[in-house]
This record gives C-alpha cells, sequence and structure tokens, in this order.
C-alpha cells in the first residue's frame, strides 16, 4: 500500500499525464482536420460529406480544448496546495527532495547528484519529507489541506 502522503504528492504528476494525452488526442484531431481540408480540394463533388466530417474534427477538437483548460486550472490550483504543503515540511532539504521529486520529475539518481547526496541520504530525506507530510494532511502541522 502506497503511502498517502506519496499519493497526495503524485497527484499533480498525473495530471501533467492526462494534459499531456488530451494534447496528443488534439494534434490528432488537427492533423485528422487538415487531412480532411485537403479531401475538399481534391474531391468537390464529395464537399457536403467531407464538410460533415470536418464539422466534427473541429467539435472534438473544441471539446479537448475545453477539457484541457479545465485539467491545466485544476493542476495549477493542485501545483499551489500542493507546494503550500511541502513549504511546511520542517527539513529545508527533505522539502527539496520532494520538489524535485513529485513537481519537477526528477529521478532519487538526479535529485542525488543535484544536490550531492547518496541515493540513500536521498530515500531517508524523501521519508522524512512524506512523514512531515502525512503529519501536515492529519491535521498535525496547523492543519492545513
Amino acid at each position: 500500500m502506497e503511502r498517502p502522503g506519496k499519493v497526495y504528492l503524485s497527484r499533480y504528476a498525473a495530471l501533467l499525464h492526462e494534459i499531456s494525452a488530451i494534447e496528443r488526442a488534439m494534434e490528432g484531431y488537427r492533423e485528422r482536420a487538415e487531412n480532411i481540408t485537403s479531401r475538399i480540394s481534391a474531391e468537390p463533388h464529395a464537399i457536403s460529406k467531407v464538410s460533415d466530417q470536418m464539422a466534427e474534427a473541429v467539435a472534438d477538437m473544441a471539446d479537448a480544448g475545453a477539457m484541457l483548460h479545465a485539467i491545466a486550472r485544476d493542476a495549477e490550483c493542485m501545483l499551489a496546495e500542493i507546494l503550500k504543503v511541502i513549504r511546511s515540511v520542517s527539513d529545508e532539504r527533505a522539502a527539496a527532495v520532494l520538489i524535485d521529486r513529485y513537481i519537477n520529475l526528477r529521478s532519487v539518481r538526479e535529485i542525488a547528484d543535484s544536490m550531492h547526496y547518496s541515493d540513500s541520504t536521498i530515500f531517508r530525506l524523501h521519508d522524512a519529507g512524506l512523514t512531515d507530510v502525512e503529519t501536515i494532511l492529519s491535521g498535525g502541522n496547523d492543519g492545513m489541506p
């Protein structure tokens, strides 16, 4: 079972993955619309059918754009909330590890290299940071989120 602090902090990365998936879908819709446009000029007698396909592609793009906007707004709010919690972690080094891991999405090795610590020190700081986050989330440290 994953630790509650890790699950809480991982929500931001999950939203970033969702944003990427929607952006890829939008690119697919855009390519579909471009292909339909080129068929209009090649098949002038099929304009009605192609126009319907174009309208569908444009509607799909608009729907995906609205979803992307809403998720990006959620991600912004979530980032602010998560950073507030991380900034309440008692050890600045542990907070830096959590930011690198869950906000900057860096690996333990990358964090260790940049901080000039061993992997085991990064794991220890990560564990201490998660413990603080879990205390904060449970209402321990001024009852933040």
